[in-house]
Order: C-alpha cells, then structure tokens, then sequence
C-alpha cells in the first residue's frame, strides 16, 4: 500500500479557491432571484463536482423541512443531526428567537464550508453530542483558525480569515453578503492561470488511480479472481473519492481524509 501522501494528496489552493468562488456564485445567484431563493441547507454533502471539479450546488427544496425534523428530535439519526447542526446558525438553535428566513442562514453555513475548505478538517470533530455542538457555539466557540487548522501558506489567509470569521459571527446583520464574498474573492482566483487549475485536477486524478491500483494489489489473488477484473468494482468500494452517477463526487469527499483500510471510523 502506497503511504498516506500517495492516498491523501494535497488540494491545491487555485482549487480550493475556485471551489469557494463557485459555491458563492451559485448562492448569490439564487439569492437574486425574483423572490429569493434561500438554500438553508448548505454542507459540503451538498455540493456536487464535475469531472473537472466545478461546483454544482444541490439538494434544495427540502432544506426547511430538514431543519424542522432536527429541531424537533424527529428521529432523524445523531449522525445526520450532526452533519446539519454544525452548518446551522445559532441563532436557530433557539426557535422562539429565530427571525424570519433570510439570506444570513446560507452565509453563516458558507463559513463554516470555507473553513472545511481551507482546513480539510471535520468542523467540530471532536465532539460527538448534537446538544454541546449547539451549546458551545451560542457561546461563541468557532472550528479553530491557528495555523494547526489553517496553514501558513494559505494564498490571501488574512483576508480569507477575516471574510470567514464575519460570515459565522453570532450577530447575523454582521455577516457579509455573498457579493461581497465574490468580491474578495474573484482577484484571488484570478491570479491563477488555468493551467494551475488543470494542474491540480490532474492530480487528484492521479491520485485516485494510485489508491486504485494500491487497493488492487493488495487484494488476495482468489478475490481477485473472483472480482474478475472489475476494476471499477474494486475502485467503487475502495476509493475516497467515488464518482457515484456520471462524473460527479461530493465536496466532502475530497476534503476528509479517505477511510483507514482498519476500519476506523470518523465521529461525523
């Protein structure tokens, strides 16, 4: 088996940010329609990429009754709680103080994606109870922006961390607009050439077929015989990044470090 570098390669940044670009062009798309489209169920599960990892926002229309199905305990599995109560705005966490529905729900979730983004950390991974996730952050807690979570060398880190730490700020009139995010933005992602961006998905692609090919040779040889030689079988099970339909995979799953072949398990 290859080493974890052959298996988890680096993201590179003119991809993270094109990714961070695209995903608040498509939200203030929707929020400028004629009424107002509001996602409310933004996470990184939600966001699709292509082939050549362009952003495809998905999943709306459900996204209110989902929150009412976690708000009121409805039997939805801790897991699937968890993974909408860390993109959700405090000021949800308590019903009888929520305001009306508006833009500043989707920007607070931005945030927290920007910061998985960056990071390629799970927000809140340490914690495992729905319940001290949403009583930490009503008291203020944040995923941590030292240079433990958000390197060095993050191209613009200051003004990303800034533009970050104001989208999930508890207060939600002070929570930028997503134009405003496009135009912090948009001059960082054109510093880049777009063979930087080809670059980089030329190798995440590579990568993937190393995981492939290192998941193939150590198989036994009766299972491989077994399998036929359905290498796209074997990539299906074994990959961190499966295609699913067509060409598309989900954001988190080119974000989280892939599975441990031991059967470690992630706590969200």
């Amino acid at each position: 088996m290859g080493s974890e570098k052959d298996t988890y390669p680096v993201l590179a940044w003119p991809l993270r940010l094109r990714i961070l670009y695209e995903i608040a062009l498509g939200v203030n798309f929707l929020h400028n329609m004629d009424p107002p489209l509001l996602h409310h169920d933004l996470k990184t599960q939600n966001i699709l990429m292509d082939g050549e990892f362009h952003v495809k926002i998905a999943d709306f229309g459900l996204s209110k009754w989902r929150q009412l199905s976690v708000s009121r305990g409805s039997g939805s599995k801790p897991t699937e709680m968890v993974g909408t109560v860390i993109y959700m705005p405090p000021e949800k966490y308590e019903p009888s103080k929520s305001r009306r529905a508006d833009v500043k729900h989707d920007v607070y979730s931005y945030a927290i994606i920007m910061w998985e983004v960056l990071s390629r950390q799970i927000p809140f991974e340490e914690v495992t109870n729905v319940m001290q996730i949403m009583f930490s952050v009503l008291r203020g807690m944040r995923p941590d922006t030292g240079e433990e979570s958000l390197p060095p060398d993050i191209p613009n880190r200051e003004t990303l961390i800034t533009l970050m730490t104001c989208g999930w700020t508890t207060n939600p009139d002070e929570r930028p607009s997503f134009l405003k995010c496009l135009i912090e933005l948009e001059p960082m992602v054109r510093t880049f050439d777009e063979i930087d961006f080809l670059e980089a998905v030329l190798e995440i692609t590579k990568a993937k077929l190393r995981w492939g090919s290192a998941c193939c040779s150590a198989q036994p040889v009766s299972e491989k015989r077994s399998e036929e030689g359905s290498f796209n079988i074997l990539k299906d099970r074994s990959s961190p990044w499966p295609m699913g339909r067509g060409s598309r995979r989900l954001l988190q799953q080119i974000l989280w470090r892939p599975p441990r072949l031991s059967g470690t398990k992630t706590t969200i």
